[in-house]
């Protein structure tokens, strides 16, 4: 990767966390292609997340259930955001990522499921 691409990367990595700092919003936002490391993470929502102390102080997301599909362009509410500082992807083979994952309200069902935190987006037509 180059340096470029790394600065993008980072830029976007911020940019996501501003969005979903404020836990309290009731702002709608819409999914966008979840990315990570060069990585297009598939887009998915899960019921339930689990959090492991991998280290002293960090915790870490691990997915160990197969997520279900959700569209681009879905409008959703953030709801909260995990204290995690990774994800661990249990696909095959396992993948760790450094992003975080954020609980979502689905407008059109009322389903609230986690997923990427670089997931979501301001951009609401």
């Amino acid at each position: 990767m180059t340096y470029k691409y790394i600065k993008i990367l980072l830029m976007f990595l911020l940019l996501s966390i501003v969005f979903t700092s404020c836990s309290g919003s009731t702002k709608q936002v819409v999914l966008v292609q979840p990315q990570s490391e060069g990585y297009e993470l598939p887009l998915e929502i899960w019921s339930t997340i689990k959090l492991e102390k991998l280290s002293m102080r960090l915790n870490h997301c691990v997915l160990d259930e197969v997520g279900n599909p959700i569209e681009i362009g879905t409008k959703v509410v953030v709801l909260e955001k995990a204290r995690c500082v990774s994800v661990i992807y249990k696909s095959e083979p396992p993948m760790t990522f450094p992003t975080g994952m954020v609980k979502i309200r689905i407008i059109n069902t009322g389903q609230e499921a986690w997923t990427w935190s670089n997931a979501v987006s301001s951009n609401t037509d």
